[in-house]
């Protein structure tokens, strides 16, 4: 479920990106521009999460 999580918000917040930078260029929007920077922030997310040691906080006493 993570994984198709994480698929949605890369692609929500590509889109979201190549939208407001398009209007500020004053370019037209175009959908089809985002699908490939999304799956590669999403791969790049993925490979991250898998970089990042999983060590427990250790407790303070």
């Amino acid at each position: 479920m993570r994984f198709i999580m994480t698929f949605v918000w890369s692609f929500a917040l590509v889109i979201l990106a190549n939208y407001v930078a398009g209007a500020i260029k004053g370019r037209p929007f175009v959908l089809a521009d985002s699908y490939l920077p999304a799956a590669l922030l999403a791969v790049f997310v993925f490979l991250l999460a898998a970089v990042i040691p999983k060590e427990s906080t250790p407790e303070y006493e």
